[in-house]
């Protein structure tokens, strides 16, 4: 939960996010860094290694191999 973002939904097939937010409470920039700490690159805002490491098996992309 970020305040400002009123929704947020990912595309599996697109690889991509559709994010409805106020920008004046919050800007793209920490979004981006909200889920960055969560363990997933974001536009130009890669992840720590620690946090992407915390991820389910089945959500690792890095490698272009999501395990199950």
């Amino acid at each position: 939960d970020i305040k400002g973002v009123k929704h947020c939904a990912w595309n599996e097939k697109t690889q991509l996010a559709t994010i409805i937010y106020n920008p004046d409470k919050v800007s793209p920039e920490q979004i981006e860094k909200a889920i960055a700490a969560a363990g997933h690159d974001a536009g130009n805002t890669k992840s720590e290694t620690a946090s992407y490491n915390k991820l389910p098996k089945c959500c690792r992309y890095r490698d272009a191999k999501c395990e199950k």
